[in-house]
């Protein structure tokens, strides 16, 4: 008998594609749209290509697993190598398509440089493949690995509001760094690739997740503490008396827990050294190996500079008694957003590392720490100064604010100084 095992998960594939298509076409024409044709629009793409090729990857396996979970013992023994190449053939084949897309547009505006829009073709199918070899699918543990598909036991569960995604994704993404998690293990309902299971009885599941997880990471934020599904899961959590860790987000302090959760010691997502602990305790919660922290730093820097971005605000500047005098870096950056067209300064992070980028110019012009650290840091007093401000709350896309504008004339000597105003 012929298994139909490789066509109905190539069937799965094709429908998934078309879905993924149609909504990175419309991301793209959006992105056009609202940026022109420009460089500045290129890098964005670049961003949003990679991250459509997290999306497919997580979506891949899940489907895998899913087919797996309700297939005999023999298809799977039988056709294990040919649903991973199945698997590795889509995802290869879409991030060369997209590269091709991508490097076409960059050309219509100017001279490319061969890696400067790289999507990390490797790095993606190297992930593919390591994820492959963890669902162990083997002759001899086929139907096991089946059954854990079917009621799994999610070793990590992330409590959080919808609008602390952003942060999440971060998170996730320094988990399995760290630990080699398998994406299979985290549950994080507002995070595509880690929600709940299609059909599931919400309510249903997440009682028996939180008090199923090894370790709960709790989110603690301005909305979550709001947050009514965030109160249960933290609640029913500590009255297990099983592992959790809260983690205090860049809008909140150690005061702003209440009740029971006082009594527990919350890590804070703006401090190098605490979330170094977070994943040491974590590797120490799952009983897994712990990567050397070189291979996850970049994990923790992210984090720690979304976080300096969104704490960011222009009420900090008009706080202040005295003028803030800003660095060489700060006045380039400021004056060069100036010249912009558009009065705009990008700032992301792309497979080749961060960009800060306005007037048809990246600021970082190389991959030195050193760099990285003065242009971001650059970015954080045009912020803090009321210069530049984020309209869009992704901390991407910043605008110059009329403030800044004149600050630029003055730095270029084009505005008299602003000095103490009289009051009365």
């Amino acid at each position: 008998m012929v298994s139909d095992l490789p066509s109905r998960f190539a069937a799965l594939l094709a429908k998934e594609k078309r879905r993924f298509d149609r909504n990175l076409g419309e991301d793209l024409r959006e992105l056009r749209a609202n940026y022109g044709s420009g460089s500045n629009t290129v890098m964005l793409m670049q961003q949003r290509y990679e991250t459509d090729i997290e999306e497919r990857l997580s979506t891949l396996l899940t489907a895998l697993k899913r087919l797996l979970a309700s297939s005999p013992e023999s298809e799977i023994r039988d056709e294990k190598h040919e649903l991973d190449r199945l698997a590795q053939i889509w995802l290869r084949s879409h991030i060369e398509e997209s590269q091709s897309f991508l490097v076409e547009h960059a050309t219509k505006i100017g001279t490319v440089s061969p890696d400067q829009y790289d999507l990390g073709r490797e790095c993606f199918v190297k992930a593919l493949a390591v994820e492959l070899d963890l669902l162990n699918i083997t002759a001899s543990s086929a139907v096991t690995s089946a059954e854990a598909f079917v009621d799994p036991v999610i070793s990590v569960f992330i409590s959080h509001s919808h609008l602390d995604a952003d942060l999440v994704k971060d998170l996730i993404v320094l988990l399995r760094s760290a630990l080699n998690l398998p994406s299979s293990q985290i549950r994080a309902t507002s995070v595509d690739g880690f929600r709940l299971p299609g059909g599931a009885n919400t309510a249903e599941q997440l009682r028996l997740e939180v008090q199923s997880a090894k370790v709960l990471v709790g989110i603690i934020s301005r909305t979550s503490l709001k947050s009514a599904y965030v109160t249960f899961e933290l609640g029913a959590r500590w009255g297990s008396g099983k592992p959790m860790i809260p983690l205090l987000a860049p809008d909140v302090g150690v005061d702003s827990l209440s009740g029971p959760l006082q009594g527990i010691n919350a890590l804070s997502c703006q401090s190098s050294a605490q979330l170094h602990q977070f994943v040491e305790e974590m590797a120490g919660h799952l009983n897994l190996a712990l990567d050397r922290s070189a291979a996850y730093q970049k994990c923790v820097d992210e984090i720690l500079e979304h976080g300096s971005i969104a704490s960011a605000s222009a009420d900090d500047f008009a706080r202040q008694a005295v003028p803030l005098r800003l660095s060489d870096a700060a006045k380039e950056l400021l004056l060069a957003a100036a010249h912009d067209e558009n009065g705009v300064v990008m700032r992301f992070r792309t497979a080749s590392g961060l960009h800060v980028k306005t007037d048809q110019k990246d600021f970082v012009t190389d991959r030195e720490s050193r760099t990285e650290a003065r242009w971001y840091g650059a970015l954080g007093e045009l912020i803090t100064s009321g210069f530049i401000e984020d309209r869009d709350g992704k901390g991407e896309v910043f605008w110059l604010t009329n403030l800044g504008y004149d600050e630029a004339d003055i730095i270029t000597g084009k505005a008299p100084n602003r000095g103490p105003q009289a009051e009365g």
